[in-house]
């Protein structure tokens, strides 16, 4: 599995349309990363995940969260 994915990827997933994952990801909702030269931006699954689960970032939940967070995106 991908530890990263696209916009694309991720409105897929969740179900949101790719527009509205770009404006959760201006308005600071949804944190990226910046990968390669031309700066394509990616969404870590486990923030993903977690937002939808916990409505916030992985690093900001708690261990047992974490886990489960790890379990779900396994899946």
């Amino acid at each position: 599995m991908n530890k990263y994915i696209t916009t694309k990827e991720a409105s897929l997933l969740t179900g949101y349309s790719k527009r509205t994952i770009e404006r959760k990801i201006a308005a600071g909702i949804i944190p990226t990363r910046s990968m390669g030269l031309n700066s394509l931006k990616r969404i870590w699954i486990y923030d993903l995940h977690s937002l939808m689960v916990y409505a916030k970032p992985f690093l900001n939940i708690n261990e047992q969260q974490k886990e489960r967070v790890r379990v779900i995106a396994s899946e």
